[in-house]
């Protein structure tokens, strides 16, 4: 019962919990159903302690703590399980009840008129839950979307506030003196008050499964929809997959009734876009990219190290911090997807959409879980295009540009894997980021030997044949002089043929490969536009 002081008349004043009245009224004594609409058993989960092996030892250590809590009675056992939506936060509490042979009860989150019930009123539920359920010694209780006890205030311009300071003493009494064990789950835990975060007895951060549990939920709740082996894995290696967004595609496809498997991994695949594109992420899955136009070989690259040796040596010890620099298309990208098969890793490749925030340290966190996932994932972590974060401090305009590149360098301390960065810009990045790096190794462009290969592997058989006439060694004369030729050109052009349905003979392929280089010179040309012109103007008002 709660007094309202703003009340004038008894009756008012004395607020009782939405529908406690009708509930002490009736025939009933048997506290089940008495408040089964403040508290009630969760509904069971479909999974076991084995669908989480990412989360195996913190499910031992609760498992310990919860059981002697449960036999000792001992009070103020609160355990709280944060992390994003989908992430299997109350699943997990669930198969961790279940493991124990204990009863878990969840906190309504509704009351009699199915409104939302507010702060004070959710308390309220669970004080009455530990209250009616103190002398059972075999439950355990479920306080699930703990925002809304400790909610957020939003102040115009600052933005958000921390509201959950107030009413200390007693939060405090609240979290200290509880005699049922309960979980606690919320998605983030910035609102929460540092004090009473200290009274939990333990926090857990449920993060996305890695891959390889991805993978092993995918085959789990696919059952006997028939899609292929390939599909599943190249879905799983989504680091963003989550639990929840699994259990939603495989809901609805099996729901179809769809049965061709091309179609059926289309159709999961449109739910799964759809599922990240609400959720703020990228729209389109991560899948692997078709088998490349041009066949990956060693042998057509021009780096600045010997990168057969350097994969051996990887090989033996997979620890390292690389930098692969030179022009776009001289194979800097391919060799780390390239690295990564041969280690038999995973290669988790993060770009600046990936990892840039509008919020004020955002950015920073994003990096810091970057690390934290290659790390789960035993991944080999490329971050392309490098210089859009590890620009020289020196030419910042903002304090924010500097934080982001001491919180890289703090992490690439730490690493204890492969990492590698990309960049077709070495002269920006900062002096302190490249001092950090083990090996700095140049891409550069395609040597004549090298560019007279790749010309004859991209042409038909007949035209190979017809190596030593005139008209051949013309073109490789020609050849020769496109000195900014890389890999990638040849990439490009074969895409061009694909685009326009043919087939290019010697001549074709080489004025191809001549316009990619004129347009890279344009490229690089300074722009002579509006800036320059005005400048030059004696009267800058009359030009403005």
């Amino acid at each position: 019962m709660r007094v309202d002081r703003a009340e004038t008349e008894l009756g008012d004043m004395l607020d009782l919990l939405d529908g406690l009245d009708t509930a002490l009224l009736g025939d009933t004594i048997d506290s089940g159903p008495l408040f089964q609409a403040h508290f009630a058993p969760a509904s069971p989960s479909s999974l076991t302690l084995d669908d989480f092996p990412h989360l195996r030892e913190e499910a031992s250590l609760l498992k310990s703590i919860l059981a002697g809590a449960m036999s000792q009675g001992v009070r103020g056992v609160n355990i709280l399980i944060y992390g994003e939506t989908g992430a299997g936060k109350t699943e997990f509490a669930k198969t961790l009840a279940a493991s124990l042979g204990a009863e878990l009860l969840e906190i309504s989150h509704e009351n009699e008129d199915s409104d939302l019930e507010e702060t004070h009123g959710r308390f309220r539920r669970y004080l009455l839950a530990q209250k009616m359920l103190a002398r059972k010694s075999d439950c355990v209780i479920l306080f699930d979307e703990v925002e809304d006890v400790f909610p957020n205030s939003v102040l115009p311009l600052f933005g958000r506030a921390s509201n959950s300071g107030r009413y200390k003493a007693w939060t405090n009494a609240v979290l200290e003196s509880n005699p049922r064990p309960a979980f606690w789950l919320c998605n983030e835990v910035s609102q929460i008050d540092p004090a009473f975060l200290r009274r939990f007895s333990y926090t857990l951060q449920v993060r996305t499964p890695v891959r390889s549990v991805r993978r092993r939920m995918l085959v789990t709740r696919l059952g006997d929809l028939p899609v292929s082996r390939e599909w599943i894995d190249k879905t799983a290696a989504n680091q963003d997959l989550t639990p929840a967004m699994i259990e939603q595609a495989c809901t609805l496809a099996s729901l179809t009734g769809e049965k061709e498997p091309t179609t059926l991994e289309h159709l999961m695949e449109w739910v799964l876009e759809r599922s990240r594109e609400v959720m703020g992420r990228k729209a389109a899955l991560q899948l692997p990219r078709p088998g490349s136009v041009t066949r990956y070989s060693l042998k057509v690259l021009n780096p600045s190290q010997d990168l057969a040796a350097l994969t051996e040596s990887l090989k033996r010890r997979p620890m390292g911090r690389l930098c692969f620099y030179g022009p776009p298309g001289s194979g800097k990208t391919a060799f780390a997807h390239y690295l990564a098969e041969q280690l038999d890793k995973p290669l988790l490749k993060k770009t600046a959409s990936d990892l840039l925030s509008c919020w004020v340290g955002g950015t920073e966190k994003h990096f810091a879980k970057m690390f934290r996932e290659a790390k789960e994932e035993d991944a080999v972590l490329l971050l392309d295009e490098a210089d859009s974060f590890l620009q020289d401090r020196r030419s910042a305009l903002h304090s924010w540009e500097v934080t982001q590149v001491n919180e890289l360098l703090v992490q690439m301390e730490a690493i204890e894997g492969l990492f590698i960065c990309s960049t077709n810009l070495m002269d920006r990045l900062d002096q302190a980021v490249l001092r950090r790096f083990d090996l700095k190794i140049q891409f550069g462009y395609l040597k004549p030997e090298q560019a007279w290969t790749l010309w004859r592997q991209t042409l038909d058989e007949p035209e190979r044949r017809d190596d030593d006439s005139a008209r051949a060694v013309a073109l490789r004369q020609r050849l020769q002089r496109l000195t900014t030729l890389t890999p990638g050109d040849f990439a490009t052009v074969l895409r061009q043929a694909r685009v326009l349905d043919r087939s290019y003979d010697g001549e074709q392929l080489l004025a191809a490969l001549e316009a990619e280089c004129r347009a890279k010179e344009r490229g690089a040309q300074p722009v002579a536009g509006f800036h320059a012109s005005f400048a030059d103007c004696p009267d800058r008002r009359l030009s403005a």
